[in-house]
């Protein structure tokens, strides 16, 4: 009995092990992930300022931003631009006890950017312009530029939501608005523009 198990033991081996390579052989490779395609692209803000045919102001800002393919809302870019400006908020017992409130003035804009459809994207955010103005002895409103003297100013807020599509090389104006003070009339330009590398 002890020689015709042997050869049982050895044969029931023999049959495992080709089976168990061949098994091994048959199992596809696992396909290797491919990486996220990164858009990159140049987003263009210029707030315009007009007063009637006379152009007051025009602040360009821009941003580089990075976008996923497909649809992966991660392009995402804001900008702060301005001074924080004392305020009176408290005289005290005389000019040496005044107590100040810091306020920022300036511009402050939010954007968010992804591929929409096939060769478009949807740009969208917030732009706040903040200014300072007081009221002088004739009850004129005036701009209050730095180093003037303090004249119980205004604070002046602008605050808007744009969301507008465009393609590469466009443009568009998602907002316009009248300043109630002044008559000031306030535009919003944005231009898309995808950054192209050259190969040297």
């Amino acid at each position: 009995m002890r020689f015709v198990r042997l050869p049982l033991i050895a044969l029931a081996v023999m049959l495992l092990v080709p089976s168990t390579h061949a098994q091994d052989k048959l199992a596809p490779p696992p396909e290797p992930r491919s990486p996220s395609l990164q858009i990159p692209l140049k987003v263009q803000f210029v707030l315009n300022e007009d007063d009637g045919a006379k152009k007051i102001a025009s602040m360009p800002y821009t941003m580089s931003l990075t976008v996923s393919h497909p649809d992966k809302r991660d392009g995402m870019g804001s900008l702060r631009v301005g001074v924080r400006v004392p305020v009176v908020s408290s005289s005290g017992d005389g000019p040496n006890n005044m107590q100040y409130q810091y306020v920022d003035i300036g511009t402050n804009i939010d954007c968010w950017v992804w591929q929409w459809t096939e060769g478009r994207y949807l740009v969208a955010g917030r732009v706040e312009l903040s200014s300072l103005y007081a009221r002088n002895s004739l009850g004129e409103t005036k701009e209050v530029a730095p180093g003037d003297a303090n004249l119980g100013p205004l604070i002046r807020q602008t605050r808007g939501d744009f969301s507008i599509a465009l393609h590469d090389g466009q443009s568009g104006e998602p907002i316009s608005l009248t300043d109630p003070i002044t008559g000031h009339f306030f535009k919003l330009e944005v231009t898309l523009n995808l950054v192209k590398y050259h190969s040297r």
